[in-house]
């Protein structure tokens, strides 16, 4: 490979990743997945506000997340404690393909995923072409259940990945299962 086209290479290479950045402007989606954060933290602090004086606690945590775009920083966990049971809803974070962010729900059992996701959630494009100018693009939702707002969900892991809504019921039966419960 001659030298001028390696400088060329590196130079493309340089200028995709500035403009990247300059599209990302990492302070501003920090800013705006820690507030997201903090509203999916509210509610489900909301959801389980009835069960306090039954015995269940809840207690915001520290965590130290890395990103390549972002780099390191922190955030807040969410810690419900039920009996001796500790569920705990953990950032994985925001830069994520297919979707503005990530929160696992992790208990004694398993753990589930809960997905922040634009309206119609993420789409696969295919595009097949044969010989000649012939091609076909194929658009479609990884996910299956109906997305209809942008919002938490919980999502099944793939290859027949389903999307539920995260709601005052979803949520419970969700801490239940990662519960064993």
């Amino acid at each position: 490979m001659p030298v001028d086209t390696f400088d060329k290479f590196v130079k493309q290479r340089t200028e995709q990743a500035r403009q990247f950045a300059e599209a990302l402007n990492p302070k501003e989606r920090l800013a705006s997945w820690q507030h997201e954060l903090d509203s999916l933290y509210q509610k489900m602090e909301g959801y389980l506000k009835d069960y306090v004086n039954s015995g269940l606690r809840t207690e915001r945590r520290r965590v130290q997340l890395t990103e390549d775009d972002l780099g390191s920083y922190e955030a807040e966990a969410l810690a419900i404690l039920i009996g001796r049971d500790e569920v705990i809803a953990e950032p994985v974070g925001t830069m994520l393909i297919g979707s503005m962010g990530r929160v696992d729900l992790s208990g004694p059992r398993r753990v589930l995923r809960i997905v922040l996701l634009e309206k119609s959630g993420p789409v696969e494009k295919v595009t097949i072409s044969g010989t000649g100018s012939h091609k076909e693009t194929v658009a479609r939702s990884p996910l299956r259940g109906e997305i209809d707002h942008r919002g938490w969900y919980l999502v099944t892991p793939p290859p027949a990945a389903t999307a539920t809504p995260l709601n005052e019921d979803s949520f419970r039966d969700a801490i239940m299962d990662v519960s064993g419960g």
